[in-house]
């Protein structure tokens, strides 16, 4: 597994992590209706996982992209040196009209 793979599952664990951890804790004082240190500390845990996991799965679009472009590269010069060697070997095979 490569990084971004890593990178994108641990996000997903820790965006549930601190979602839980929202959930379980008192994330707003009752009497005042601000929110707790508890509640900042998920809200802060959830929005930079998330973001985190979105920049990751970004690079591996990004990479994928890049990869396919190299891969048709590739192709497209294996396609130019079989047309190539095709036209050879119809010069090769063709019969000599004159001596």
């Amino acid at each position: 597994m490569d990084f971004v793979s890593i990178w994108k599952a641990v996000s997903i664990l820790l965006t549930g992590f601190f979602g839980g951890l929202a959930l379980l804790t008192d994330f707003k004082d009752k009497n005042s209706n601000r929110i707790t240190p508890w509640g900042y500390v998920s809200l802060f845990g959830i929005v930079s996982s998330t973001a985190f996991g979105v920049a990751a799965q970004l690079k591996a679009t990004n990479d994928q992209a890049k990869e396919q472009q190299a891969t048709l590269n590739r192709t497209l010069a294996l396609v130019k040196n079989t047309q190539e060697s095709v036209l050879n070997i119809k010069r090769v095979l063709s019969a000599i009209d004159e001596p």
